[in-house]
């Protein structure tokens, strides 16, 4: 290791030394003041190239006195100009893009597409977006795009709901390969978390269904994630990246490093991440006005090697004890030149955490009033991605083309046991995932654009169910002892897969005026059986579950859409979008056995596949000083799957034909199934407005409804009305900005049924004649930001974050956790 340490040190030093006796010249940001990474510099027959380094600094060494170069990056203008002007201004500035309707995005059509031409509503976070916003994990990352809620159940969590569909229902997509598997729920998702927002280069996010460009799940919209990929540099090029970021308030650590190493033929980048995250600390400042909602007066002490009977009393109430946990990430990327006109990726990605404690199970309370659980927690989550991306430009059938060919395993476990129960319950998912991605496209002629592909993927799934009885002496588990348990999903292999092709047009019908057009078929299979279901004859449920039989399923989906894009002038656009979306049950839909808030819910195999029918208006400007975008949509979703009451007259450990005894509690059953159309409506508004060259003004605000209709049952994931407001202040050496985010109070009417919405962590108003609390829903909240970001050097920088300044206590909306109270940030980054 020290060896490894000295030959860094000793490239870096040599690098810095070279650089000192090189012609070097700086590319700034006309509005920030920041230097640019990854401009790409070349002269008149571009047999000369280089690029800046992520503070903007190039070397000119390559380059002769007349030579005119060309400055080029895909958010800035070009611009050109000649060596000798530019040795003695030592510095250029360049002009973003996003300022007129030239920008360019990546996701829409699984090409890059302009702005201009693009009739749906996209957002994109890049570097520029997060300045200085302290995100400390990817799903925390999502609230800058606008227009998106995250739920969290847990502090390891974070569920994005874009138009109100959520988990299953939004599909997430890492450098081209789709992250949603077999067994994403329906319910709340912590995956995103999985990857290391240190090791991203941009993320956009598709508003409303694209099922034609990623298939099925893409209901509510597509986060995809790109990540950092090397760069090719015309001579040796060597960069180190560290950022150190500590909350002073919870004791979190965040430490990453990069490193890229380039020359002309390749590249690679090296990207890890350790993470620590201490307990969430709630705050104290209790406007909605009671005192009582959220504190933690006991907590569970017991761990894998330790055992306690009883409940822990805890000396501060507002520290949410159980919601620490650690994790660690690591990327490594290589970029090849197989020719001039071909690349290939190699791209290697790995997450795993520390055991993750579910905060709500923890805090359940039993018929006694106290502690239900000793134990509730999600085993190490593990997340392990290879794959090879071969891209390639030519002028035959196609002018662009990637394949993708990647594997996936993902592991994760749920672990529970009671107090005063000396059996542990586990249930573990091993699941393997191979797909093929292929996407290309052409320009035909000067007014006509496609793009096409294919897609096929398959998940093999083990899902393993034990039970653990412990041996204790004093305080201490010496022994457990493992017996068959009942599993998650069905226990005797499943498989899940997916075969699709697409097209899509788009022709310039006038200089301004844009259609977009394309389609897409999709097969589905799915299959999976029960091995051992009635064998933890503990449960006393041998023929309620054997109802439960093998299946198989095959869903066919044709899904299109189409779309008008006008450019009124040369900051102004106006968009229409219609589009069929499709979603079919995964074996999570299917075959699940959950227990959770007293609701056990059991399979059903026989489900139709959601479709979704949507349309967009949007109306959007874009200039220097002032930008927005207002986006109306509505979705027709038929065939929508949601929980209802499940009845068996035959089972008989109760009287009520909707309950049964599940681990010793009587629980309500209800399963997945059809029920009917369901609406949903809403609106988002984006704006940005630059009030002198230094103050700068953003918002947004995004608004959701939804039902089922004729069922009078309540959507799941519909958050209330919620948005932020911004003000940002930019000197050449240091920026500021003080925030407001807010949401207005849902009401307890609104709430799901099937427990998706957690009612039951929204503040109890009273108690009934039968004993039964009476929820309030959650209240509305608002918080402010103040952040300040500090240009020691070329080298250094520091963000100094205060985040809930007013220290207010608030729950986002089906959350089952208190978000965190006043906090002091501190993050250095080094280069």
């Amino acid at each position: 290791m020290n060896f490894f340490h000295n030959y860094i040190l000793i490239l870096f030093f040599s690098f810095c030394f070279i650089s000192l006796n090189s012609q070097t010249i700086t590319v700034i940001d006309e509005n920030s003041g920041d230097g640019i990474p990854n401009v790409l510099l070349y002269n008149s027959d571009k047999s000369k190239r280089a690029i800046t380094n992520l503070d903007g600094l190039v070397s000119l060494d390559d380059f002769i006195q007349n030579d005119i170069i060309t400055f080029s990056h895909i958010s800035y203008k070009e611009k050109s100009i000649i060596l000798s002007e530019l040795i003695a201004r030592k510095k250029i500035f360049l002009l973003e893009k996003s300022y007129n309707l030239t920008g360019i995005v990546l996701s829409v059509s699984r090409n890059s597409q302009n702005v201009k031409s693009i009739s749906r509503k996209v957002s994109v976070i890049d570097a520029s977006s997060l300045r200085l916003e302290a995100p400390k994990t990817t799903a925390d990352l999502l609230y800058q795009a606008g227009g998106v809620h995250i739920q969290k159940t847990q502090a390891g969590g974070g569920s994005p709901v874009i138009r109100g569909f959520e988990a299953n229902r939004v599909l997430l997509v890492i450098d081209g390969v789709r992250m949603n598997n077999a067994i994403y729920r329906s319910g709340h998702l912590q995956n995103s978390i999985t990857i290391d927002q240190n090791s991203l280069e941009r993320t956009e996010l598709i508003y409303g269904p694209a099922s034609v460009a990623y298939g099925s799940d893409a209901l509510g919209g597509v986060v995809h994630f790109y990540t950092k990929t090397p760069k090719f540099s015309e001579s040796f090029s060597f960069n180190y990246y560290r950022t150190y970021s500590y909350n002073i308030s919870d004791k979190s650590i965040i430490r990453s490093r990069n490193i890229e190493i380039s020359n002309k033929k390749w590249a690679s980048l090296t990207s890890f991440t350790r993470s620590f995250y201490g307990d969430v600390i709630m705050g104290e400042n209790r406007r909605h006005g009671f005192k009582d909602w959220g504190i933690v007066k006991f907590y569970s002490r017991n761990s894998a090697s330790k055992y306690f009977e009883d409940a822990s009393v805890n000396s501060n109430t507002s520290i949410q004890k159980n919601t620490s946990y650690k994790q660690k990430d690591f990327l490594q990327k290589f970029n090849f030149k197989t020719s001039e006109n071909s690349n290939l990726i190699l791209n290697f990605q790995f997450s795993e955490s520390s055991n993750i404690s579910r905060f709500d199970k923890l805090s359940e309370i039993n018929e006694d009033n106290n502690l239900k659980y000793a134990q509730w927690y999600y085993g190490p989550q593990k997340r392990l991605l290879s794959s090879i991306n071969y891209n390639l430009t030519t002028k035959s059938l196609f002018d662009k083309g990637s394949i993708i060919l990647s594997h996936q395993y993902i592991n994760e476990s749920r672990n529970s046991r009671k107090f005063n129960s000396l059996e542990l319950r586990s249930q573990e998912e091993k699941l393997y995932v191979f797909s093929i991605n292929a996407d290309f496209s052409k320009n035909i002629g000067q007014k006509n654009f496609i793009s096409y592909g294919i897609e096929t993927t398959k998940n093999n799934l083990e899902s393993i169910g034990n039970n653990y009885t412990l041996s204790i002496s004093n305080n201490d588990i010496v022994d457990k002892v493992k017996s068959p348990g009942i599993s998650r999903y069905p226990d005797n292999g499943s498989t899940y897969s997916s075969t699709a092709g697409y097209f899509n047009i788009k022709r310039m019908i006038s200089e301004k005026t844009y259609l977009n057009a394309g389609s897409r078929f999709s097969r589905i299979f799915v299959e999976a059986g029960w091995n051992s279901i009635s064998n933890d004859g503990s449960l006393n449920l041998i023929e309620f579950f054997n109802q439960f039989e093998d299946f198989e399923l095959v869903n066919s989906s044709l899904t299109y859409t189409l779309g008008l894009s006008h450019q009124i002038n040369n900051f102004n656009k106006f968009s229409l979008n219609i589009s069929k979306g499709f979603r079919a049950p995964n074996i999570d839909d299917i075959g699940k056995i959950r227990e959770n808030g007293g609701i056990l819910t059991v399979p059903n195999s026989n489900l139709e596949p959601e479709k979704a029918i949507s349309i967009d208006f949007g109306l959007s400007k874009y200039e220097r000083k002032f930008n927005y975008s207002f986006n109306l949509f509505y979705t027709r979703l038929n065939e929508t799957i949601g929980r209802n009451i499940f009845y068996d007259f035959e089972e008989k450990s109760t009287d009520n034909p909707s309950t049964v005894i599940y681990d010793g509690d009587e629980v309500l059953t209800m399963s997945n199934f059809n029920l009917g159309k369901s609406d949903i409506y809403g609106f988002n508004f984006d704006f940005s407005q630059l009030i002198t060259k230094e103050f700068k003004f953003t918002g947004s605000l995004s608004f959701t409804e939804g039902d089922i209709k004729d069922k009078g049952i309540t959507l799941p994931s519909i958050p209330p009305l919620f948005g932020n407001f911004k003000i940002n202040f930019t000197k050449s050496t240091y920026q500021l900005q003080l925030s407001y985010k807010f949401s207005r109070s849902k009401d307890p009417n609104e709430y799901s049924l099937g427990g998706e919405d957690s009612i039951e962590e929204t503040p109890i108003l009273s108690i009934d004649e039968n004993g039964n609390p009476i929820y309030g829903g959650m209240p509305k909240w608002g918080i402010f930001q103040l952040s300040s970001l500090v240009k020691i050097n070329s080298k250094i920088y520091l963000q100094v974050l205060i985040g809930n300044i007013f220290d207010i206590h608030y729950r986002e909306f089906a959350s089952g956790i208190s978000s965190p109270g006043r906090s002091l940030n501190l993050k250095l980054t080094l280069n």
